[in-house]
């Protein structure tokens, strides 16, 4: 869609009918992932307080990232493909925070 030179439009049309049930939906999602994290954090798994971010800012970040990941994706194996990789580059940094501040002690 975003390559279609009406894709602004049609983005713009679909944000008009159908915004406010896909914001419910982000916002679910983002606390779920937000969750998530704390739960991993707390099982020392990932530290979020040592790289600096809030388990609700780091799911905001996952949820933007990869909802930026699909522009441009010519297929949905190619998105999983780029999701993976972002989730998985995001984490090993959570977790090499863990790992450095582990060493701190």
């Amino acid at each position: 869609m975003t390559g279609s030179p009406h894709g602004a439009e049609l983005f713009d049309e679909y944000r008009r009918l159908c915004g406010d049930v896909m914001l419910v939906s982000h916002t679910r999602f983002q606390a779920l992932l937000a969750a998530a994290l704390n739960t991993a954090a707390k099982a020392a798994e990932i530290d979020l307080k040592a790289a600096g971010i809030t388990a609700g800012a780091a799911a905001e970040t996952l949820n933007l990232g990869a909802a930026g990941l699909k522009h441009g994706a010519p297929d949905q194996a190619t998105f999983k493909q780029r999701i993976r990789r972002f989730t998985k580059v995001f984490i090993a940094g959570l977790r090499e925070s863990s790992r450095a501040s582990a060493g701190a002690h």
